[in-house]
């Protein structure tokens, strides 16, 4: 009686006291569910680990570029306690290498031994470092063959949200349903954006989307407003539109080229060369496992591989290629955005295109505070009312008065100058979700 009194007597106290016990109560039941259903994963990988595998066969082999600084300073907590257990409980060599500083995965790639599949485990960044050193490899088409995994360990995962659908928001689940993944070893090709700037140097590649606009440069802030909780991506946008230089439009020339045909390989063997080659491979492995040992057997097993001849198909419109259709365009935006792998991949597609929308520049405070947090669907960030929308395989673009201003490059940042993007169709394995 006295509770329900001093309840009574003290109706603010007893609604704030109501609010966290609430908060801590979800808080609570959030973590139990994690660990149950980190139980459950790691009951579920438990069998592969101690299968035994057949004479001579090697196990899996896993290198992870795990980045620690991703989620500011979270990823290395996360990957232990959500990751590795279910990588190291699957029987595969694991490979773990820990980034110390921005570029370092890049370097890494370039001295890599092959392994069975590489594993970016950090946000887009990390994800943006490991490809771009993985297609700048001189030798990159003998590992054309090497899947790409994601584990999302960042604030910002949008590519592994192309890959996966996560069924929970809690970020722990996500992990350890990505890590399955990996195992399960269901994999799509997936399209890259090549881009080259105007002044030269090494290429960058990216996945999903360059971005160049006000919602880009209002988002990067979102961050700073976390004391707003759930509310912080709204807030963003009220306080943006303040600004003078959200109210700016951009303008930007840009040359393109329509979607090219995507070139496609016949493979011509009869059966008698089929049935001599598969022979000859399995010689080949025969003669590995007896000689091992022997320091000169790579010379002699040579003459053992299977090699298939390959030509490429005679195609009418891609004797044309050099012959382009290109096209000139002056616009004037409020964001400029290109996209690549938005296809729907249940459909058979005969071009690879990227995507380029420009925003109105025509609206209102209310109407920029209403669409910056309704663009990013599904993790993907998509114009809402766009003034122009083309689809090619290549464009040239020149900003204007990019002093100041950034391009987003799958959610990294890089100075805004001008450049030439280029879609280069199923150029990677990337490990997906089965779900």
């Amino acid at each position: 009686m006295n509770a329900i009194k001093s309840i009574r007597n003290n109706p603010k106290k007893s609604i704030a006291g109501a609010l966290v016990a609430t908060a801590l109560g979800k808080w609570i039941n959030g973590l139990y569910n994690d660990h149950l259903f980190r139980f459950t994963m790691c009951h579920s990988v438990e069998h592969i680990g101690t299968e035994p595998i057949k004479s001579f066969e090697q196990p899996k082999k896993i290198t992870v570029f795990l980045n620690p600084a991703a989620n500011s300073g979270k990823a290395t907590t996360l990957f232990d306690k959500n990751a590795a257990p279910i990588l190291y409980l699957s029987g595969c060599q694991i490979t773990v290498i820990k980034s110390e500083y921005e570029g370092q995965a890049k370097q890494f790639m370039s001295v890599l031994d092959k392994p069975d599949m590489i594993v970016a485990a950090g946000g887009d960044g990390t994800v943006n470092e490991v490809v771009t050193g993985l297609l700048r490899r001189p030798d990159f088409e003998n590992w054309r063959d090497v899947p790409i995994g994601i584990i999302p360990l960042g604030k910002t995962n949008t590519i592994c949200r192309l890959l996966s659908n996560p069924n929970s928001d809690r970020p722990a689940k996500w992990i350890m349903e990505s890590t399955s993944d990996l195992l399960e070893g269901k994999t799509r090709k997936m399209d890259i954006m090549k881009i080259e700037a105007e002044t030269g140097g090494k290429p960058v590649f990216a996945l999903s989307d360059i971005r160049w606009g006000s919602y880009r440069d209002a988002v990067e802030k979102t961050n700073k407003y976390w004391y707003f909780g759930p509310l912080k991506k709204y807030m963003t946008f009220v306080f943006a539109s303040f600004r003078t230089s959200i109210k700016t439009s951009r303008e930007i020339e840009l040359s393109y080229i329509h979607p090219q045909p995507i070139p496609v390989c016949e493979v011509k063997a009869d059966f008698k060369k089929l049935h001599q080659q598969a022979t000859a491979s399995i010689l080949s492995k025969l003669f590995g496992a007896l000689t091992w040992w022997w320091p000169w057997k790579d010379a002699v097993k040579s003459a053992y591989q299977p090699s298939i001849e390959s030509t490429p198909v005679e195609n009418p419109i891609q004797e044309k290629a050099d012959v382009y259709d290109v096209k000139d365009l002056s616009l004037k935006t409020l964001e400029f955005m290109v996209t690549a792998n938005s296809h729907d991949t249940s459909l058979k597609r005969e071009c690879a295109a990227l995507n380029v929308s420009a925003e109105n520049d025509n609206f209102s405070m209310m109407d920029y505070i209403q669409n910056g947090p309704n663009r990013n669907q599904t993790g993907r960030h998509k114009a809402l009312h766009p003034t122009t929308e083309i689809e090619c395989s290549k464009l040239e673009i020149k900003p204007d008065n990019v002093e100041g201003t950034w391009f987003s490059v799958d959610s990294e940042n890089y100075e805004a100058m001008p450049c030439t993007i280029e879609v280069i169709p199923n150029k990677l394995k990337m490990v997906c979700s089965s779900r």
